[in-house]
């Protein structure tokens, strides 16, 4: 199958199960924030005071505690999924929350932020396409920004059933990202580290 093609279809797929399965997933879940130490603290004192940040892949929207308590108070959650989104808007009623693609967040986000997250959402994206994710990312964003991102860290490849859908599962090293990021205009800055099958990756928009 063309390459291309076997993207868009693990694309819908994996879109088509977060929606199937929104609900169960909420409640598996919802008891789950991000840690508020180490990584993501040391990224949010980056920050400068009434920053504007920008939660990507945020399903339902399980990382707003944690930014709360370290100080994020202009905040825009942003994700594919639909269904994901209605239940944010449930929980968080002031908060802003919108349905958008990695790959084309300039439709839903013309503003531009201080910060951005990406926490466990990259590895849905596959190699082919996180050049253009970078670049879409990066122009959303004001020069100097400072943002996060944690994936699987590794060098595997894989698609897994869940119940018929397919899902990209993409594991990450620092040298197979650090060029698309470059390339898109940010430095990888401190902290960054690969620990415990997991990649934190922090960045600044130059």
């Amino acid at each position: 199958m063309d390459t291309l093609l076997q993207e868009s279809r693990v694309v819908h797929t994996t879109r088509a199960y977060y929606a199937r399965v929104a609900g169960e997933y909420f409640r598996q879940k919802k008891g789950l924030t991000w840690p508020t130490e180490g990584h993501l603290k040391a990224v949010c004192h980056k920050l400068k005071p009434n920053a504007a940040v920008v939660d990507l892949g945020c399903g339902f929207g399980n990382g707003w505690p944690a930014l709360r308590q370290l100080g994020v108070k202009r905040y825009v959650g942003v994700d594919f999924c639909p269904e994901l989104i209605a239940i944010a808007k449930n929980r968080f009623h002031k908060l802003d929350f919108r349905v958008g693609d990695l790959r084309d967040l300039g439709k839903v986000l013309p503003e531009r932020f201080d910060g951005f997250f990406a926490i466990n959402v990259l590895q849905h994206i596959s190699k082919d396409e996180l050049g253009q994710v970078a670049k879409e990312i990066r122009a959303i964003l004001k020069k100097g920004a400072v943002g996060a991102a944690v994936v699987p860290h590794g060098l595997q490849t894989r698609l897994v059933s869940m119940g018929g859908d397919v899902l990209l599962s993409q594991e990450w090293t620092l040298d197979a990202v650090s060029p698309h990021w470059e390339a898109a205009g940010f430095e990888i800055v401190e902290p960054t580290y690969a620990e415990d099958g997991v990649l934190a990756i922090t960045f600044k928009a130059i």
